[in-house]
This record gives structure tokens, sequence and C-alpha cells, in this order.
């Protein structure tokens, strides 16, 4: 009860010396608890991992993209691997029974060079086969040999066939279109085979490390067999061309081991792009790429590359990339030589037997994103989590305003019939009545004794108010504190409130506050009611000291 006449008496204070309304504390209470359970629920999100989730799922998704098409890769690598090698050793017997028949062996091809033709006409059937049956855009005969050794570049001219396919798609289950990129014209015509229009005549191998390399591998290696001694070259551009691949590489060898020539199969870069894009729904501008690893970086403008926001490599002149781990377990980062930064996973594999001369190199397949889509995403995520506890918090802080005003109303509505004299009114808030009941009843003792005040004065002596609430009066003089029994003794004397004020050397809002708590602690309700009891105390005093 005292805690409303506090509040009652503090709504009576001039305007300009009002505290804190009740709801704006309560508004204050509820909003400081909002914030106190979003800040321990951003806690928990932070704790539990909440805003990693996005970098988590992120991670996931990457792997299993790239789990997805490295299988693919490596099945199909593989299994294009052994068809090669099955065409080489078919090649390899077809023709060194053709060199065997001619009395040379394959080491003097190149005194024979009217046998060439011969040969790579003897072969075209088995490059078709190839074609046709197998997920390639091409295959091709080198032979260790030119046909007229006498033509301007002839060290670097070599004999051969490149049958190239053309459809862009090798998933269909019709024959392929092909077309003669390498080899004579009359091998063309002869099998009703088209010639493309960078079609030429031989191979120029100035700067075919491809052919070199696997050709004197296998003379280094003549105890070898065929299937520790193919090549996967990095990304070749025949002259003259106008599609680069990457090369499988397999040499022919006589039944003596001696190397006369390759064959082997092409992966163009638009085959590679058909069958590893990878998913680009989450991210645009992800690609994958299959390239060498050298220490720790891969050159992807050596490799093969595949994404379907790109029709071509999307970092011609800037694909070699440095990779390391990055801020995001699982998730490497890819820094090219320009500089630009990006985000995903590398996995090696092998495309060699462990006993190959090759065995030491090793190929990785890549997945890669800017890290500009990978941070839009993450933060995309978080912004999300953070958005709805700024949703909550307001919500929290309109829901405070909502029901701090509803709780408040009832208490503003009795101070306002307080303020109005209508104390007998009824809020059906039961201490609230109370408070108003205890109002009332004051107010009649006051009426009262301002009644019998006014009589005694008609009659020319003292008022005379009820004895034992007199009683009551003096007994709670011993509640009042130093301070206020200070007050107290000088309104004994008579002086004002502005007096004591300047006598104790206090504010007149300190002893405003002292006469509230005095009020209440001696349970009367103005000053005038306390001076009846002033003057009576006094003229108690004044007839013991008589």
């Amino acid at each position: 009860m005292n805690m409303f006449r506090e509040a009652y008496l503090l709504l009576k204070q001039p305007k300009g010396e009002k505290s804190t309304s009740l709801q704006l504390r309560l508004f204050a209470f509820f909003t400081a608890f909002v914030l106190v359970i979003a800040a321990a629920f951003l806690a928990v999100l932070t704790l539990s991992g909440a805003f990693s989730i996005g970098e988590k799922e992120g991670s996931v998704w990457l792997e299993n993209e790239l789990s997805h098409l490295l299988s693919s890769a490596e099945t199909e690598l593989g299994r294009l691997s052994r068809q090669g090698l099955k065409m080489a050793e078919q090649l390899s017997a077809d023709l060194s029974s053709i060199i065997e028949e001619s009395g040379v062996d394959a080491a003097m091809l190149q005194q024979r060079p009217e046998l060439l033709e011969e040969l790579l006409s003897t072969g075209v059937t088995t490059l078709l086969s190839a074609v046709e049956n197998s997920k390639c855009s091409g295959a091709f005969i080198i032979l260790d040999a030119t046909v007229n050794p006498s033509l301007e570049n002839a060290e670097n001219s070599r004999a051969g066939l490149f049958i190239k396919r053309t459809e862009p798609n090798v998933e269909e289950a019709v024959s392929p279109r092909v077309h003669l990129l390498r080899g004579p014209a009359s091998i063309a015509r002869a099998n009703g085979i088209e010639l493309l229009g960078q079609w030429q005549m031989e191979f120029d191998i100035a700067d075919g490390e491809f052919y070199q390399k696997t050709l004197n591998t296998a003379r280094e290696h003549p105890q070898l067999s065929l299937s520790r001694l193919y090549y996967w070259s990095e990304r070749v551009l025949l002259k003259a061309n106008s599609e680069s691949g990457a090369l499988l590489c397999i040499p022919l060898m006589d039944g003596e081991g001696a190397a006369f020539g390759i064959c082997g199969m092409e992966v163009s870069a638009m085959l590679f792009k058909s069958m590893y894009s990878p998913d680009n729904s989450r991210y645009p501008h992800i690609f994958s790429s299959l390239a060498r690893i050298n220490a720790n970086s891969i050159d992807t403008d050596d490799g093969l590359i595949a994404g379907n926001s790109y029709l071509t490599d999307p970092s011609a002149g800037a694909g070699k990339f440095e990779f390391g781990g990055g801020d995001v377990p699982g998730v490497a980062t890819f820094v090219n030589n320009i500089g630009q930064q990006y985000r995903g996973k590398l996995e090696r594999l092998s495309l060699y037997p462990l006993n190959s001369p090759y065995a030491g190199e090793i190929w990785a397949f890549a997945l890669m994103l800017p890290s500009e889509e990978w941070d839009a995403e993450i933060g995309a995520n978080n912004g999300a989590l953070l958005f709805s506890c700024v949703l909550i918090v307001a919500a929290g802080v309109v829901l405070s305003l909502i029901i701090s005003r509803r709780y408040i109303s009832p208490v503003v509505s009795a101070f306002d019939l307080v303020k109005s004299g209508n104390v007998a009114a009824r809020t059906n808030i039961a201490e609230i009545d109370d408070l108003l009941e205890h109002l009332a009843a004051e107010d009649a003792r006051a009426v009262a004794l301002a009644g019998d005040k006014k009589a005694d004065e008609d009659e020319g002596k003292a008022p005379t108010p009820d004895l034992s609430a007199y009683e009551r009066f003096i007994a709670n003089i011993e509640t009042l504190s130093a301070a206020e029994r200070a007050v107290f003794n000088l309104y004994m004397e008579g002086y004002t409130a502005k007096e004591i004020a300047d006598i104790l050397y206090l504010s007149i809002n300190t002893i405003k506050t002292h006469n509230k708590r005095i009020y209440l602690k001696l349970n009367v309700t103005s000053r005038k009611e306390l001076m009846v009891y002033v003057q009576m105390m006094n003229k108690g005093q004044g007839e013991r000291r008589d």
C-alpha cells in the first residue's frame, strides 16, 4: 500500500519535479528482459555453431558434388584407358604384320615412305570403331615417319590419322558424325569421311611434347607392356586446330618391343565440359578442373575445365592456382596468379598403375567457385538468423509496450480518481481498491477533524480530534528517522517548510521528500492535519509545564 501512496505522491509533484513514470519503468524492465533473452539466444546460437551451419552445409554440398564428379571421371577415364590399350594392341599387331611383310623392321620405317599410306589405311577401321564405341572426341595414329622427308620442316612432320568426332553429344546412340582432321585425303574419300576445315596432311610435332615423351619412354622401357606405358597429356592444341583437349597416348610396338609410333584418343575441352560441369543452381560460377598438381598448385590453363557459366576457361591466362587450407574446415582456399580468391575442394586421382614410368605425375580433380559467391551465401544464411533475432527483439519491445500500458492503465486510472476526489469508485483490482478504501477513510477522518476544529473555533476553544488517532500519532513519532525527526521538531516549533530548509541547509525538494515520508509514517494526509496534532502536542507540553 505504501508503494501506491508513494507513487500517488510522486504524481502530485509539480511537472518539473516528476520522476520516471511507472509505465516507463515497467516498459524499460520488460525491454531489458527481452534484450537479455535475445543476447542469451545469440550466445546459444554462436556456441552451438548455428552461424557456421551455412559453412558446414556448403562444405557438405561441395563434398557431395566433388565426389559425384570425381567418381564419374575415374570411371570414364579408366574405361577410356582400357579401350585405348585394346585399340593400341590391335593397331600394333595389324601394322607390325604389314611392316614385317615388307621386309623392314619398325626402326627403319622412315626408309619406306610408300608404306605409310597402307599402314594408315589399315588402321582407319580400328580408329572408327574406337570413336564409335567410346566416350572420346577423337582417335589418332602418329607414325614415326613422314611421307616426304625432303620437304621443309620434315623433321617435325609425321604421317598419321586423326578422326575427329564432331557432334556435341557423345551420349547419342546413333553412329557418330566424324571428320578427318589429319591424314591423307585419299583415305578420307575411300571411307566416306569429310575433311575438317582445319585439316592438314600430317602432324606437326614441333610443340608435341606428348608425342616425344610417349615414344621416348617406350624406347627406354622396352620390357614394359602397353598397360604400363600409356600416357595422359595435359591440354594440347594441335597446330592450326581450333579446339584443344587432353590426349591419351599409347606407343605402337612391334613384336620385338620396338616403338614405331603412337596412337590414342582425345578428350576435348568441349567434351569434358559436357560431361563434368558441376551443378550451378547454388553457386552460379562454380567450375571443375582436371589438372596436374605441382607442389601446392594446379594450373587449369594446362588442364581441362568445365562450368555451365563458361564457354571457355574462366581464368584464361590466370589459371595457376595455389591452394591450401582456409578458415572453413574441409574447404580449401585457391588463389590464382593475379590474386583472385576461390573456395572449393580438391581430390587427387591416379591415372596410372604404380609401376608406370608416369606414376609420379599426380593429377587432381578440383571444384572451385569465387570467394564472393561463397561469402554471399554464408552471409545470407547468417543474415537470416540475425534478421530473425531482430524481429524477435522488435516483437518483444512492442509486446513490452503493450503489456506495460495495459498493466499500468488501471493504476493510472486509480490515481486520476484520487486526484479528482472520487475515491469511492472501484477498479476490480484488489490492491488498488484497498488503496481507494484507505484513502476514502482518511478523507472521512480529515473531514471529521476539520468539522471538530470548526466547532471548537466557534466556541472559542481548540479542536478536539479523535484521541485514539492522536495516541497512534504519538506512537508513530518513534518510527521517524533522525533526519525526519529533525524536520518534525522544527514543525513543532512553528517553522514553515522554507524556513526549515534554510535552517537545515537542505533543498526545498529534500524537505518535500521528508514531508512525504513523515506523512506516511504518522498516518496524516496533509500539513493541516499534521499541524492539528502538533498543536495538541504543544498544548499538552504546556499543560505539563504549568
